[in-house]
């Protein structure tokens, strides 16, 4: 039970890795009204990599060579909100520091990057219609499906079976996006009422 509550303990550090950088782009970004700015989705992709290099260097290690974080967090946000562009960028960064940590689970993580970014920016245009609550569903729901493949696959690689280490894993990344979600809406909203409606994009 320790053990599993310092991973838990570990992943919720990654949370906190992941709002940090999203906190310095709304003060330092968004409310000094540089939105419209050219510069707005370079400075967006820089944020959501900063964020999953904070959570790839940190990682909690379940077992032997298979590293658990939560940059699936940013990858995803970052498909869904910034689209091709930033998702593309944030492929390239990432997945070559990812490389360079080593470990077995390296394969694994290739997989599912290169998913996320071959689906999900396609999907940004509908998702940027959708109410707030149904965003956060949506996320939650990519979450758990791209938490679960991970899960699924590196028990198969190693053939251990650590049900409820996955399932802390799983459930800490969804609780995760459903909060980094609501904070990005919460942000979006707050600036449309500064502006007089005017949409918050990247």
């Amino acid at each position: 039970m320790g053990v599993i509550l310092g991973h838990v303990r570990e992943l919720l550090i990654n949370v906190l890795f992941l709002i940090f950088p999203l906190f310095i782009y709304k003060v330092l970004w968004v409310d000094r009204g540089k939105l419209e700015s050219q510069w707005n989705k370079v400075v967006f992709t820089f944020i959501a990599m900063i964020a999953a290099f904070l959570c790839m260097s940190y990682p909690v290690e379940f077992f032997p060579g298979f590293f658990f974080d939560l940059r699936q967090i940013s990858l995803i946000l970052a498909a869904l909100y910034g689209g091709h562009w930033v998702s593309a960028w944030l492929y390239i960064g990432v997945f070559p520091y990812r490389f360079l940590l080593g470990g077995d689970g390296v394969y694994i993580s290739f997989i599912t990057v290169t998913l996320i970014f071959l689906i999900l920016p396609f999907l940004s245009p509908w998702y940027s219609k959708l109410t707030m609550v149904q965003k956060m569903i949506t996320a939650v729901s990519f979450s758990v499906i791209f938490s679960s493949m991970t899960a699924s696959l590196s028990e198969m690689f190693t053939a251990t079976y650590l049900t409820e280490m996955i399932f802390q894993f799983v459930l800490v990344q969804a609780l995760g996006i459903l909060l980094i979600t609501y904070f990005i809406e919460f942000i979006r909203k707050r600036t449309e009422v500064g502006d007089g409606g005017q949409s918050f994009k990247t």
